[in-house]
């Protein structure tokens, strides 16, 4: 194989594919990366058996062929070399030169008959969706995943998609992200959760534009630009979530959320092991947020609202998992509704109606 490509476009393939193989693995063709010409394009895959990521770029192509090189020293290498094209030869044992202007490198590779190949997926759902709003759709709920492996169906996103809706949830069991859109399909509903791995990656892989979603009983598979990435499902029912959501909320406030955010994170600073709540002290048109502890201190604030003339009353949260909402969303202000100091409480941004809402739970006095 030889070939020759502009460094820029080489790395910024790498910085898709390259985060998938570990050098911690007991299969040591999992830490490789395959490298496959074919016409004018350079394919790139790397894979953990339960997600895999495949790439191409336009590259010049000398003579055809194919190798599994060391992914993370690989990538290393590349991104170090000076800003010129690169060229790269594969030898007969594997071997791999790599030239750049006045830098030359040899890596040893390896055959690809043992690298996996990627499956495909049958009898799919498909949906397409733009980019942008997709990666939207994952900052404003991917904060509530809960890494618990004892609960692993949280570990991931829910996803349902059919008859021209889709909706994604994320939850820990303290708090909720909630997101519902139309969609232009008219297919039967499937429900699946995709890993929170799985979740981290496709902030480096999807492209703004046209990204099209292929979904199974077992895997899904995300279409964007010139990138495919294949998923393994996390399997079990997710739960009942709708039960969360409040049928009636009877009071609400507006707030400006980067005011509300600047005053949870000072008061986030006081926060410790025998103090993680933040009282919130609502009345007439302000809310007074504090926090008491024993060992650091005590800090008190007061923010300006509409609203609050009814709703009176006391609430605490910890107020981590407000600011996670607050700095997820470019709203200029947020509603915050709420019944009584002792059942959930939503959040959401001003301008969204209700396809976006945040549910947390109070911290009982």
């Amino acid at each position: 194989m030889r070939l020759r490509c502009k460094k820029g476009e080489l790395v910024k393939a790498l910085n898709k594919v390259g985060g998938v193989a570990s050098d911690k693995t007991p299969m040591t063709i999992l830490s490789y990366l395959l490298m496959q010409t074919k016409g004018n394009k350079l394919r790139l895959v790397a894979t953990d058996l339960k997600i895999g990521i495949e790439t191409f770029l336009d590259v010049q192509v000398d003579e055809e062929g194919e190798v599994a090189c060391l992914a993370k020293k690989f990538e290393a290498v590349i991104r170090e070399l000076p800003e010129k094209d690169v060229a790269i030869d594969t030898q007969k044992n594997n071997s791999i030169l790599i030239n750049s202007g006045s830098s030359h490198f040899k890596l040893m590779g390896m055959g690809t008959d043992d690298f996996p190949t990627l499956p495909d997926i049958k009898d799919e759902i498909k949906i397409e969706i733009d980019g942008g709003e997709f990666k939207e759709i994952i900052k404003n709920t991917s904060f509530s995943i809960s890494y618990d492996e004892r609960r692993s169906i949280l570990n991931g996103i829910y996803f349902k998609v059919g008859e021209g809706i889709l909706k994604v949830v994320a939850t820990d069991g303290r708090r909720m992200a909630y997101v519902c859109r139309k969609m232009e399909t008219k297919q039967s509903p499937i429900e699946v959760i995709i890993p929170a791995n799985a979740i981290r990656e496709l902030d480096q892989i999807v492209e703004d534009g046209p990204l099209g979603i292929l979904f199974s009983e077992k895997q899904v598979i995300f279409c964007s630009g010139a990138t495919r990435f294949v998923s393994r499902l996390v399997e079990g029912q997710f739960p009942d979530y709708e039960k969360i959501i409040p049928k009636t909320l009877k009071y609400k406030l507006g707030l400006n959320r980067e005011q509300f955010l600047a005053s949870l994170k000072r008061m986030a600073l006081l926060t410790g092991e025998s103090a993680n709540a933040v009282r919130f002290d609502i009345g007439k048109k302000k809310v007074v947020v504090s926090i008491v502890n024993p060992e650091l201190g005590e800090a008190r604030e007061e923010i300006k609202c509409e609203g609050g003339e009814a709703g009176t009353a006391t609430i605490l949260f910890n107020p981590f998992y407000v600011i996670d909402f607050l700095k997820n969303n470019s709203s200029e202000s947020i509603d915050f509704q709420y019944n009584d100091p002792l059942t959930p409480a939503v959040f959401k941004p001003e301008t969204h109606d209700d396809n976006y809402l945040y549910f947390l739970m109070p911290i009982r006095l």
